[in-house]
């Protein structure tokens, strides 16, 4: 997607519209394809977990310089900066709180996993 009209330095990502492909129940095509293959592959490879790990990370990596933007606006007294790095900092922060959840989740469903194939391996000797 391209910015403004005129606006040579806008960067063409192709984010929306892979998301309105998503509205419409369409494939992904353009820009977005390869990047959906990618993560196929790195699922198919790693699974589910490594995913998810990796979205909370950079969740939680982009809060963090956030709240350093807030803290920087706070010293330097700048009111229009303190209430949009807030109003980002929430969203980040409370996304990255879910996917931590998420984390747990499976680091449990893992921790089980080991488990119960211990209690296998004993069982079955």
């Amino acid at each position: 997607m391209a910015g403004a009209k005129g606006n040579k330095n806008a960067e063409i990502h192709g984010g929306a519209a892979a998301i309105a492909a998503i509205q419409k129940g369409e494939p992904l095509r353009g820009l977005a394809a390869q990047p959906e293959q990618n993560v196929i592959a790195e699922y198919e490879q790693s699974g589910a977990s490594s995913l998810i790990i990796v979205n909370a990370t950079r969740l939680q990596a982009v809060c963090n310089l956030y709240w350093n933007a807030i803290e920087k606006a706070l010293q330097d007294e700048d009111l229009v900066k303190l209430d949009h790095y807030v109003s980002r900092y929430g969203w980040l922060a409370s996304s990255s709180l879910r996917a931590w959840i998420e984390v747990r989740k499976e680091e449990r469903n893992r921790d089980s996993l080991d488990a119960a194939r211990v209690l296998e391996v004993v069982k079955n000797g």
